[in-house]
């Protein structure tokens, strides 16, 4: 019965099935990024600065990374990864890099996303109160969302 279909459509369409037809199910992706820019004074405002600034501020990140994961993938986004780049030689930064379907527009979708649950509400908070609006020309730090190539 049932169980046996179910095994047929895990093998045909699910994680046993080729790397091209599990994409066709899923439909068209594609990768973005963002360079948030990070401002060494707010840093400090904020309770992280002196020389563990940085440090404290990437551990609070790392802390909000696993339960806002799940929340884009309801939303569409099958992937965040992020990478911190310390103050050594140049402007602390944050790059994120997000897997996208092909249908959603980064620009419109992100800000509405990020107010969708609380979770997003504090890690959106977060990487706002340290981002050097300044080096972003006064927009907000997801706001600089460019496709990859």
């Amino acid at each position: 019965g049932e169980a046996y279909l179910e095994g047929c459509f895990h093998k045909l369409f699910g994680a046993m099935a080729a790397p091209e037809i599990q994409a066709a199910v899923r439909g068209a992706t594609q990768q973005y990024a963002i360079l948030v820019p990070l401002s060494l004074q707010k840093l400090g405002q904020e309770g992280y600065g002196g020389s563990e600034g940085f440090e404290k501020f990437r551990q609070r990140h790392e802390q909000l990374l696993p339960s806002i994961r799940p929340v884009l993938r309801e939303h569409g986004i099958s992937e965040l990864r992020a990478y911190m780049f310390a103050p050594a030689v140049a402007k602390p930064a944050v790059c994120l890099t997000l897997t996208l379907p092909d249908t959603m527009l980064p620009s419109e979708s992100i800000g509405t996303i990020l107010q969708a649950e609380q979770v997003c509400y504090d890690w959106d908070q977060l990487l706002t109160s340290v981002h050097d609006m300044a080096a972003s020309k006064g927009q907000m730090w997801w706001a600089a969302i460019t496709r990859s190539s």
